[in-house]
């Protein structure tokens, strides 16, 4: 689950650092901030639960 994790947030800044190919900035704004959100998800969606399952205090 944790591999899931840093592969969702190196997704979401390989979206992000794609969009400096685009020409127009509003899809460029667009593009980056859809990376920014799929970056996010990963840390605190998908990264942050793997961590809580197996925090120190649960053992």
């Amino acid at each position: 689950m944790k591999l899931a994790g840093i592969i969702v947030i190196l997704l979401g800044w390989i979206i992000a650092i794609m969009s400096l190919t685009l020409s127009n900035t509003g899809v460029q704004l667009a593009v980056v901030l859809a990376g920014f959100i799929i970056s996010l998800v990963g840390i605190i969606g998908v990264l942050n639960r793997a961590h809580l399952a197996e925090a120190i205090w649960k053992q």
